[in-house]
């Protein structure tokens, strides 16, 4: 359907951040110094009533399936060629509330942590930037879409990343995010033009059944096509990989998490880079999912999905062994990103592979429901703790002037509350039951114990197991540690920053206790990604 009103209004979560975006940043210049409070408030209430269409959303996806909305009659447009438009299932509204409920949260966190900084108005809007292009990247349709807000996404992330550019470091790791973002997204492009020259659309969902039918009447290998679609699954994997945080593609991350404000650490830990993960799996599902049922086709694209397997446990052996070297608690917690990217886009990988090779066809659905909702579920878990961990980490920042481990021994001690939260948050992410961190991980190990993945399964195991060292240690320098002078400033933090980590930690306790129903949530989100839809 074209965009009408009632598309407008379907469509509210995607505009309604860049509404608030505009409004924060024409009025930001007209608010005096004491009321630059207001303008996170109005962040906040701008995320708030974006959950709440996105909540309406959920449902009518779940009683009526997937929505599709033209930016223009369909008949305008050949709509297998090239209209652009935007697909919304249950995917595309899982990933979407994950974003908007951090950016809640940050807008609250950062109103007392941000009070000192000035430009104030144009973080805020930023941040709802961001979000906003966020939400359109799960919701495209289409190529062109895609690429738009993923740029928007991408150029406002650079500049918070840099929003304390009167700093060296902000600046130097901002340039260098946005360096290498820039080469992840020029080969998206020469990817995308790629993909449009061979199958002739941009269509996101008629790719796939195009690069299926190039090949169906010949062997595979014989095609001259056989090369370029080969290099736009590299293309593809490196260009979202550099924003996802694949090792070795992640480069920037360490840089760009300890500099940026926490709130905007969080955000890129907890969803931004969710963004790239999501690309990968979505497109590499829609564009070559089908071609493993096909026998010319299966010869190209039986091992693709174990190659990026191996880039996954990559990542997860750099990213552990890495953050057990830091002593900066930023640092530490951005290597742990990586680790937890590499759990992701492990889980990803069950659901690229044909595992009905080597196990038993009627257990192959099996591994992939369990890994992919594990993963899923794991975008999630991460959410929650990692974003609760860099905001903790801000608050050390915000009283302690420092980053250094050993400079903030024993300022655990003094902050009871804030502790307790940091704890709760690292155990999660260890994977310590009952927390929702264990069962995330469990569906990945349980799904990749299903599909055969023995060796795989043995890794992930075990570092999931060494992630819990430098946890432990970050625990014990804090709270066993003898305090050092600096610790003696440490207390716990005003009631509105409190307040944002108690609630993000009691979501962390409560879903790992009470599982079934976000666990079925990530399920049906996983059964969208799988099921490929006739536009």
């Amino acid at each position: 359907m074209a965009i009408g009103i009632e598309q407008w209004i379907l469509l509210i979560p995607l505009w309604l951040p860049f509404i608030g975006a505009l409004i924060i940043g024409l009025i930001g210049t007209r608010i005096k110094e004491r009321g630059k409070a207001a303008l996170g408030g109005l962040s906040a209430f701008f995320f708030f009533v974006a959950l709440v269409f996105l909540i309406l959303l959920w449902y009518q996806v779940l009683g009526g399936g997937p929505i599709t909305i033209w930016y223009w009659p369909q008949g305008a447009f050949d709509a297998t060629t090239g209209a652009t438009f935007f697909y919304i299932d249950f995917l595309t509204v899982y990933m979407a509330v994950v974003f908007a409920f951090l950016g809640f949260f940050v807008s609250i966190y950062s109103i007392k942590y941000m009070e000192h900084d000035t430009r104030l108005s144009l973080f805020y809007a930023l941040l709802l930037t961001l979000v906003g292009g966020m939400i359109g990247v799960v919701m495209a349709g289409d190529f062109f879409t895609l690429f738009i807000l993923w740029e928007v996404m991408s150029i406002s992330s650079y500049v918070l990343v840099a929003f304390r550019k009167d700093e060296a470091e902000p600046l130097e790791a901002g340039i260098k995010y946005l360096l290498l973002s820039a080469v992840g997204s020029t080969l998206i492009l020469f990817t995308m033009s790629i993909l449009y020259g061979i199958t002739g659309t941009i269509n996101l969902y008629a790719i796939g059944p195009a690069i299926e039918a190039l090949f169906s009447p010949l062997p595979a290998t014989t095609s001259p096509l056989y090369g370029l679609v080969l290099f736009t699954m590299v293309g593809l994997i490196v260009g979202f990989g550099v924003k996802a945080a694949i090792a070795p593609l992640s480069t920037w991350l360490p840089d760009a998490h300890p500099a940026a404000p926490s709130g905007i650490s969080a955000m890129l830990s907890g969803v931004v880079i969710m963004t790239g993960s999501y690309a990968i799996l979505r497109l590499f599902l829609n564009f070559y999912g089908n071609a493993l049922l096909t026998t010319t086709l299966t010869y190209i694209f039986t091992y693709y999905g174990m190659i990026l397997s191996w880039f996954a446990i990559f990542t997860l052996i750099f990213g552990n062994l890495m953050a057990l070297t830091q002593k900066d608690i930023k640092r530490l917690l951005a290597y742990s990103t990586i680790v937890n990217v590499g759990y992701i886009i492990f889980g990803y990988t069950i659901a690229m592979m044909p595992l009905s090779y080597w196990i038993p066809a009627t257990e192959t659905p099996f591994a992939v429901e369990y890994a992919l909702t594990g993963s899923l579920f794991h975008i999630t878990s991460h959410m929650l703790a990692k974003g609760a961990l860099f905001l903790i980490s801000g608050i050390f920042i915000h009283q302690l002037h420092t980053r250094d481990l050993d400079l903030l021994r024993g300022a655990g001690r003094r902050m009871p509350i804030t502790m307790f939260c940091f704890t709760i948050a690292a155990l999660s992410l260890a994977g310590v039951p009952p927390l929702i961190g264990f069962y995330s991980k469990f569906y990945i190990i349980w799904g990749s114990i299903i599909g055969g993945a023995y060796l795989s399964t043995i890794i992930l195991v075990l570092m999931s197991a060494f992630s819990v060292v430098y946890y432990l240690r970050m625990i014990q320098i804090l709270v066993f540690s003898e305090p050092s002078p600096e610790a003696a400033a440490a207390k716990d933090p005003h009631p509105l920053m409190l307040f944002v980590i108690v609630v993000m930690t009691l979501f962390i306790i409560g879903i790992g206790i009470f599982p079934t129903f976000f666990l079925d949530v990530a399920r049906l989100a996983a059964e969208s990604a799988l099921t490929m839809p006739i536009i």
